[in-house]
């Protein structure tokens, strides 16, 4: 079941859709509860900013327990004394003597020193432009309830469900007020100076989730709530959004089992068909009804494929047969000779003549021998060919020259035009090229005839051509001429002493050397075998020539 490839791809289906709705899970609960989150804080601030501007409006000098001036800053709040005197009538003339008079203040380390700075600020408060009754307050802050709290407040304060609580510390941390059910807070001190912009500050502590206000004066304002429930509801959306994503994933796993079956039925139905091809049903295919998809082209491949090894294996049913009627012909012509002369007692020329036959027969049979292991040779890739630099011309007319008794013999004209044209090759291959073309040139023309042999240069490539006007070869017979053991007439050929294997040798030489061999052919006309073959180099002499 592992390494079934549906199975396999309904794994990593489960996998990669469990991994999305994972990742798409986490991120959805993360930015839900940062939502809600943001929507507590927001509320929370609302919360604190009305009861802060609430404090700014009751008090609206800073009338708060203790406010003073920082004893860190003695010559700012001697210069901002100053400046609220002169605007308030006096002149500067009048608090020269009091300037004059007073102490320079200044910050020290001992304790001494300390009571005097205070000793002078409570002097300089008693100058203040706001007077000692709005300066210090009571020990307590009196902030009546229905002063203090708005009414639209009051329900989210008091009471045991109140959902929100409060507390005013000032900036000693001493509570001013806070609501009935608030807990105990630690203080932390926010306060940056009296002439600093209002601070804010989220504190999370747990289960709670508070915001603290400072203003200028140093008052602190913190407003919190409980998100216990937000906190519960968050997991309930998180269990929810769990078993949404299970359904997913159970529904997509159904879903993709399903398609993955679909999908691969073709492919069961081709192994299906391609298990039925066997030799005895070569003709058998693939169904091409998806044609459109990647299937389809992997059965129109396949189908190829099968037509492929069917001709090949056909071919070979063909060549086995021809090549064993080949063999047996000798073989029958030396056992029925040996077979004769052993009956009775022969004369010394009848034995001659009966030995003559089987040597004849031999060497027909060896030739036949000698072409199929040359063939074997280069249908295994290894043809031995020694490849050095040579002049095909001089190849071409070397076969012309052993072929003109057969043509004188058959009263054939034999012209060569050749031009010198160097290639890299094995030389006597290719003489056995010209020789074969030659010698089929030669025995399938007619009394009187003529073949031409010409070594020329076109389009970068030697080329050598062989034209006789015999008989010619039908059109219906010429794609098969280079098949192994085909003849187009099968009686004379024989009768001619040919084995049907000259032009597959050919073909298999050509080729080996990055050639190419064609043939045209017109009945009654004659026919062109043209052979094609790299050139090394271009002479200046080739560069010339048409």
């Amino acid at each position: 079941m592992i390494r079934s490839l549906r199975w396999r791809l309904q794994a990593w289906h489960a996998v990669v859709l469990t991994a999305v709705l994972s990742i798409f899970g986490v991120v959805v609960y993360h930015l839900q509860w940062q939502t809600r989150l943001h929507q507590i804080d927001a509320e929370l601030n609302r919360t604190a900013e009305v009861l802060t501007s609430r404090l700014r409006r009751l008090f609206p000098k800073g009338q708060v327990r203790n406010w003073r001036p920082p004893l860190e800053l003695p010559e700012v709040l001697e210069r901002e004394w100053l400046q609220s005197l002169t605007s308030s009538g006096s002149s500067k003339t009048e608090m020269e003597p009091t300037r004059q008079n007073a102490p320079t203040p200044a910050i020290a380390s001992d304790e001494r020193e300390r009571a005097s700075n205070e000793e002078f600020l409570d002097q300089r408060i008693g100058q203040w432009p706001f007077s000692p009754a709005e300066t210090h307050s009571e020990s307590t802050l009196n902030l009546p309830d229905e002063q203090w709290l708005p009414e639209d407040l009051t329900t989210l304060f008091e009471g045991d469900e109140a959902p929100l609580y409060y507390i005013v510390w000032d900036r000693d941390g001493v509570i001013l007020r806070k609501s009935n059910f608030a807990p105990q807070v630690p203080f932390k001190n926010l306060y940056k100076g009296w002439n600093s912009l209002p601070v804010q500050e989220i504190q999370p502590r747990g289960e709670l989730r508070e915001v603290v206000h400072c203003t200028s004066f140093g008052n602190h304002v913190l407003v919190g709530r409980s998100i216990q429930g937000d906190v519960a509801s968050q997991h309930g959306s998180g269990w929810l959004l769990a078993a949404c994503g299970w359904a997913v994933l159970t529904l997509g796993v159904v879903g993709g089992g399903w398609l993955s079956g679909r999908t691969l039925r073709p492919i069961a139905a081709m192994s299906a068909t391609a298990k039925n091809i066997s030799v005895e049903n070569l003709s058998q295919r693939l169904d091409l009804a998806e044609t459109d998809s990647e299937l389809g082209q992997l059965a129109l491949v396949l189908n190829q494929t099968f037509d492929r090894l069917q001709s090949a294996f056909e071919h070979q049913l063909r060549f086995t047969a021809d090549a064993s009627h080949e063999l047996r012909t000798p073989l029958a012509v030396i056992v029925s000779q040996t077979e004769l002369t052993l009956a009775k007692p022969r004369s010394n020329d009848e034995y001659r003549l009966a030995l003559e036959t089987c040597q004849r027969a031999g060497r027909r049979m060896r030739s036949l021998i000698d072409s199929l292991l040359l063939l074997a040779r280069f249908d295994a890739g290894h043809p031995e060919l020694q490849r050095a630099s040579l002049d095909l011309a001089e190849v071409a007319n070397e076969s012309v020259e052993l072929l003109r008794p057969l043509a004188d013999e058959k009263q054939i004209t034999l012209r060569s035009e050749t031009l010198p044209m160097t290639v890299v090759g094995d030389r006597d291959r290719l003489g056995q090229v010209v020789t074969n073309l030659l010698a089929n040139a030669i025995r399938y023309n007619q009394e009187g005839g003529r073949v031409d042999v010409r070594v020329e240069r076109v389009n970068g490539h030697a080329i050598v051509s062989v034209f006789d006007n015999g008989i010619g070869i039908p059109a219906e017979e010429l794609p098969h001429i280079f098949e192994r053991f085909y003849r187009v007439d099968k009686a004379r050929t024989r009768a001619e002493g040919g084995t049907g294997l000259g032009l597959a040798i050919c073909q298999s030489v050509v080729e080996a050397h990055g050639g190419q061999i064609t043939a045209r052919s017109e009945p009654q006309h004659g026919t062109t075998l043209e052979v094609r073959l790299p050139l090394l180099a271009v002479s200046d002499e080739d560069s010339q020539n048409p």
